[in-house]
């Protein structure tokens, strides 16, 4: 592609009927300002090529009828009669044959003159072409070709006079948005061994004084097919965000809804479901098509989405749109991994690939199923805290099966309000038993040892705890809860005091240092959880 560059002085070469044979092989003509507008007809009426044009500090006669602030004064009468054939291209982004071209007219501020501005006020007039230079980034891959101008850069082909300084934030344009040409003018070249041609970061920098062509390599053309892909691209992006942005607003909306149990908008941790439910051995079941509403749970991601699988965190943003876009795009992905116990699935692979069924109305999804086997069968939609129930009501059912416990001492109201504690109250039955044994010449059966605890232990106990209406103060709790942990604390007391610590002294002190009290509310709850840790530990020990 040839480009001609003219500005500043009419050119004999150029102006002369032999015109279109000396210039017939040049593509566009670019012209960088201080020309009259009827020399400029000349070129475009002669050589019939794309000429764009700028104003400079000089011939600006017809200036008013292009500046943007000035253009209620041209009427169709003057556009009629002054239409020259070349577009303005003043503070414009143009594209002419692929090529991208942003025009500036102008030069520094010398003497209050028309077009002329300071640094900062061509500043901001760059500054207004930046949304087009990054359209034209995002639409062809570069900011622009050309850059044209009527003044140079500061310290580049300028001259020290006032009128002839260069413009600083033309060095920062060029450093930004890297055009491969800028074309100036308003630099004369009266000496042979000026510069007319120089470099400066990435871009090639003329001086278009007279006349100067620059030989250069056409942009590629755009590929139509090429662009719909982009577009659809594009397109696809722009939807998976806003599909990953609805998803995560009904997430933030579901918190609020559950604000006052927070718990239950939570996503069940299949390492905390496991602990309750104590399944026996894994199965590997294979492929099949899993209900995407019976997926309740995750392996390690419990924390990044909700109980209905949204995103609760901008971080999942980056993967989460991935998916979406490869299911907008009918792209197939990898089954996910599901564990399968009591008939509720949780996550160990894939955890995003569900949030994005669940957004989408996906009703089923392929997974490769590891089936974890348990008697406790549970239901999909249940809370932590149903759970929690099913758990203890089947612990307790075993408990009563095994031991004959409601037969034997009729008592069948004997609740704990979190799982596990039915393996404490076994244990110490057991214990009691041992003790027993130690005085007996024989072994009792464990069905006088469990009347035998109920009697002289259970019993003393439950009516210290209503005698002092201690579970006035602990919320949610039941007399058995309170017996566990009272022994226990009892049992601590001992082994710091000795054995002359009474029942009545724990309960009384127990009561004191972890009862909820008008403001123990959020103490009773840390300490009551610390305590739970400690019975899991001793348990476990």
């Amino acid at each position: 592609m040839k480009i001609l560059c003219i500005s500043d002085q009419v050119d004999p070469l150029i102006y002369t009927n032999s015109v279109k044979e000396r210039f017939y092989d040049v593509d566009i003509v670019l012209c960088a300002g201080d020309l009259p507008m009827e020399y400029i007809d000349f070129v475009v009426s002669s050589l019939n090529k794309p000429t764009y044009f700028i104003f400079g500090n000089h011939n600006l006669q017809e200036f008013k009828f292009y500046h943007e602030k000035d253009k209620f004064q041209c009427n169709d009468q003057y556009e009629m009669q002054h239409s020259h054939g070349a577009t303005y291209a003043g503070f414009k982004m143009i594209r002419e044959n692929n090529l991208l071209i942003a025009g500036v007219s102008g030069s520094i501020r010398y003497n209050d003159g028309i077009n002329q501005y300071t640094d900062r006020e061509m500043k901001i007039q760059l500054l207004k072409l930046v949304p087009a230079l990054i359209y034209n980034k995002i639409r062809y891959g570069r900011y622009l070709d050309i850059f044209l101008t009527h003044a140079s850069p500061k310290d580049i082909h300028d001259k020290p006079d006032p009128c002839h300084r260069g413009f600083e934030c033309f060095r920062w344009f060029i450093k930004k948005f890297k055009p491969k040409y800028m074309v100036h003018g308003h630099i004369h070249l009266y000496d042979i061994q000026d510069i007319r041609v120089s470099k400066f970061e990435e871009t090639t920098i003329v001086n278009a004084y007279s006349h100067f062509i620059i030989d250069t390599e056409c942009p590629p053309k755009e590929d139509k097919k090429q662009n719909i892909k982009d577009n659809m691209s594009d397109i696809y992006t722009q939807k998976s965000e806003d599909d990953f942005y609805k998803a995560r607003n009904k997430a933030l909306f579901n918190d609020l809804q559950h604000f006052l149990v927070p718990d239950e908008s939570k996503l069940l941790s299949f390492t905390e479901i496991k602990q309750m439910l104590k399944p026996q051995n894994e199965v590997y079941k294979g492929m099949d098509a899993v209900a995407v509403k019976d997926i309740v749970g995750s392996e390690g991601r419990y924390h990044d989405f909700d109980n209905h699988f949204f995103p609760r965190s901008a971080h999942l943003k980056n993967r989460w749109t991935s998916i979406d876009k490869a299911h907008l795009q009918n792209i197939i992905l990898p089954p996910i991994v599901l564990y399968e116990i009591s008939g509720l699935y949780f996550v160990r692979d894939g955890n995003h690939r569900v949030s994005v069924a669940r957004a989408q109305g996906i009703e089923m999804i392929d997974a490769e199923i590891i089936s974890l086997q348990s008697e406790i069968k549970l239901k999909p939609g249940m809370s932590i805290r149903q759970i929690q129930k099913a758990v203890i009501q089947y612990e307790k059912r075993v408990f009563y099966n095994e031991t004959g416990f409601g037969d034997i001492t009729d008592c069948w109201n004997l609740d704990f309000s979190t799982p596990g504690q039915y393996d404490v109250l076994y244990q110490h039955l057991q214990i009691h038993k041992y003790f027993i044994n130690q005085t007996k010449s024989e072994e009792i059966s464990l069905e006088d040892a469990i009347l035998s605890w109920y009697n002289t232990l259970y019993i003393p106990i439950i009516n210290i705890i209503k005698s002092r209406h201690i579970l006035r103060k602990f919320r949610n709790r039941t007399p058995a809860d309170l017996y566990v942990w009272i022994v226990r604390y009892w049992d601590d007391l001992k082994r710091k005091f000795g054995e002359s610590v009474s029942i009545d002294s724990a309960a009384d002190e127990f009561t004191t240092k972890f009862g909820e009290g008008p403001f123990k509310r959020f103490w009773r709850k840390i300490a009551c959880h610390d305590l739970h840790k400690d019975l899991h530990k001793r348990k476990k020990s």
